[in-house]
């Protein structure tokens, strides 16, 4: 086992999907975040190091790693030599090998927005823990709750399309894109 070791730089933390002045920066464009948005940025950033932890055990993704000394699962392309069924539109090719976000202004790779996106609604998820542990016991067996005259009924995980990922909702929807579906794990 590793472990992940992080560094606080500027309000940031290495390893995250994005910096705490790009998230803030794309929050502003996105509905219900205004508690996340309010926060130091301190606790932003450790918010956005757990979210993007949170999305890379989520699901086996589409491809591989672009670089294979890379912290997190993005940026990633497709090998060549897979037969696997493509359900993201791939955005460039660089030596022959498809990828699926590709700065051409700095000629790299780069983590794809719907990827941030995620990482800052999963972020923000975090801030009410209820819905953690409403996740951990669904995840566990739970099948309803009721309390007085309201009930909730759920789903067992096995029954959800691709189980149940531990993300939040909104993060879960923009990272099903790159949710491997069909082909090998790598």
């Amino acid at each position: 086992m590793s472990v992940e070791m992080t560094t606080l730089t500027g309000g940031s933390i290495d390893g995250a999907y994005l910096d705490v002045a790009s998230a803030r920066s794309i929050g502003v464009t996105l509905p219900g975040l205004t508690a996340l948005l309010a926060k130091s940025d301190e606790d932003l950033a450790v918010l956005l190091f757990a979210a993007s932890i949170d999305l890379d055990a989520a699901m086996p993704y589409q491809g591989v790693k672009y670089s294979a000394d890379q912290l997190r699962e993005f940026p990633r392309y497709q090998r060549a030599t897979d037969c696997i069924e493509v359900i993201t539109p791939l955005e460039a090719y660089y030596g022959g090998v498809p990828v699926w976000d590709w700065d051409n202004d700095t000629n790299t790779a780069t983590v794809p927005d719907q990827v941030k996106i995620a990482c800052i609604y999963q972020a923000a998820s975090l801030l009410d823990p209820s819905n953690q542990r409403r996740l951990e016991a669904i995840r566990s067996g739970l099948a309803g709750t009721s309390i007085g005259s309201l009930s909730e009924t759920y789903m067992k995980p096995t029954d959800l399309p691709g189980g149940l990922t531990g993300l939040c909702d909104k993060a879960q929807r923009y990272m099903d894109r790159y949710r491997l579906r069909t082909g090998p794990l790598l």
